[in-house]
């Protein structure tokens, strides 16, 4: 978080503040690329990828589903961003792992093709998942990864 210092002696200085308080904060750009692409016969699949840079790899995993219904990861590919690849090779390609955050914890799918600002990684998922995770690869147990709640 981001703190300014106002330095005020004047008579002035209440309204300074009031003023400061209610400017909207700039927003910061993201670091990450996400999409989601719908389509009655081919499901529903997340794309993910850097703005800028490259990533090693990509972990992606889902909370459990609206009323419990259910989700789930049924399929992932790397490709050119912008479109379901036709074919995909997967560099060690992980399913079924279990990752824990903030006591939820998320079926997760993961490779370690390289992601960058021209390609993206893509998971088919069925269902509707309460939150979904995702990150660059990273070997660390405690890596930062990107939380969003569907719901």
């Amino acid at each position: 978080a981001q703190a300014e210092l106002l330095l005020e002696s004047g008579a002035t200085w209440p309204a300074k503040i009031v003023a400061k308080a209610n400017v909207p904060a700039k927003a910061s750009s993201a670091e990450f690329r996400l999409d989601v692409l719908g389509n009655e016969r081919l499901g529903q699949w997340f794309e993910i990828g850097p703005v800028a840079g490259i990533w090693p790899g990509v972990v992606f995993g889902i909370t459990g589903g609206v009323m419990g219904g259910g989700a789930e990861i049924q399929f992932q590919a790397v490709g050119p961003k912008a479109m379901l690849p036709e074919k995909t090779t997967l560099e060690f390609a992980q399913e079924g792992m279990k990752i824990e955050v903030a006591g939820n914890e998320y079926a997760a799918w993961a490779v370690r093709n390289q992601v960058d600002g021209n390609s993206s990684y893509f998971v088919k998922v069925k269902g509707c998942p309460d939150s979904i995770l995702f990150m660059p690869y990273a070997e660390e147990a405690d890596a930062e990864a990107t939380v969003l709640r569907l719901v």
